[in-house]
This record gives C-alpha cells, sequence and structure tokens, in this order.
C-alpha cells in the first residue's frame, strides 16, 4: 500500500449507502475524535453491526478555528451517549490549564474513554488502521451515508508521497480510523442529545 497516489482505491459508488433512518438498538455506537491540533478538529460516529460486522459512518463533523466546548456541543446533539475514542496526541498538556487535552473535552460532557485508542495489542499503528478499512472497503463491509460530503471531500484527497501519508485535509480520515481501531469499546447506546 506505500507508494504514491491515493490510499484507499474504492469508488465512492462502493462504500456509499443512503443515510440509516432507522438504527437498530442492538447495533454498537462509537465516536472517534481528531482533536485538530494545528488543523482542523474531527469527529466520526460509527455503528458497528457485529452480526454482519459492518461498520457503517452514521455523521461527521470538522469544525475549524472552535474550541473543545463547541465540539462537545455540535457532538452531544448527535449521540450525548455514545462513549469517544481519542488518539493518543490526548495525553499532552493544555497550555493555560494544564490539563490534557482529552481531560478538557471530558469536563464538557463527552464520554471519554479512560485511554487513548489502540488496536486489542496495545499498537497504535496507523497503517493497520488503514489496512483495515481498505480490507472492509474492499469486501462490502465499511459504508458511509451518502450526504457526508465532508467524509468523501477528503476520501478523494487522501494520499500519500514518497510513501507517507499526507497529513493535509486528513481529518476526518483520522477520526475515522481512530474509531476503528476501538470499535471493541461501542456500545449499544441512544443516538440524540
Amino acid at each position: 500500500m506505500l507508494g504514491e497516489g491515493r490510499i484507499f482505491m474504492m469508488s465512492e459508488e462502493a462504500i456509499t449507502e443512503p443515510p440509516l433512518e432507522y438504527v437498530p438498538m442492538h447495533w454498537v455506537k462509537l465516536w472517534g475524535i481528531d482533536f485538530g491540533i494545528g488543523h482542523p478538529f474531527a469527529a466520526a460516529l460509527i455503528l458497528w453491526d457485529r452480526d454482519n460486522d459492518v461498520i457503517h459512518v452514521h455523521h461527521v463533523l470538522r469544525m475549524r478555528d472552535s474550541l473543545p466546548i463547541q465540539h462537545a456541543f455540535a457532538m452531544k446533539q448527535i449521540g450525548a451517549a455514545i462513549p469517544v475514542a481519542w488518539p493518543q496526541d490526548g495525553t499532552q498538556r493544555e497550555k493555560t490549564s494544564g490539563e490534557t487535552l482529552a481531560a478538557g473535552y471530558k469536563k464538557h460532557g463527552l464520554l471519554m474513554l479512560a485511554t487513548h485508542a489502540t488496536w486489542q495489542d496495545g499498537g497504535i499503528s496507523t497503517e493497520a488502521g488503514i489496512l483495515e478499512m481498505d480490507e472492509r472497503m474492499r469486501s462490502g463491509r465499511f459504508k458511509v451515508a451518502a450526504h457526508l460530503s465532508e467524509f468523501f471531500d477528503e476520501y478523494r484527497f487522501y494520499h500519500r508521497k514518497d510513501g507517507q501519508i499526507v497529513k493535509l485535509k486528513d481529518d476526518i480520515m483520522s477520526a475515522t480510523r481512530i474509531a476503528v481501531m476501538q470499535k471493541r469499546s461501542a456500545r449499544a447506546e441512544v443516538l440524540g442529545g
């Protein structure tokens, strides 16, 4: 998968589904976030149909020049009872308060997981996340609601140069990958505020 060009090669049509009007209660749900240190904040809400092992990207947010309280408010309108997976950089201390980034979001009412997202073995490999997402896309087990234009904007742009992921316009991709990595923490909770 390393090299040049697009990271995900599946057509948008192959991963697109109509927005889900009915979500079975037993489907588990999880937010993944990318804090937005020096770039926009992003969040992705996944629904995991464990019976069929299909992940549905149900909602995404991308917010520039906004504060954690605004991010938390927007997320709680969509899924206040849904746990939140977060990346390792959430252990960094915020300069003014001295608290970690993750603690700051928890203070605003988000159900932050106790530790940053990892794979089952404790690793945090970005490449493992890309591989799982790609395998799911290729096997029809990763679907994205058709109205999530910000997801698809990033999906089209997500690429490598000299074998490295280009870290521009990848905020929602990163938030989605964090949720996929930590999907074992998803819970069957009700959507809404």
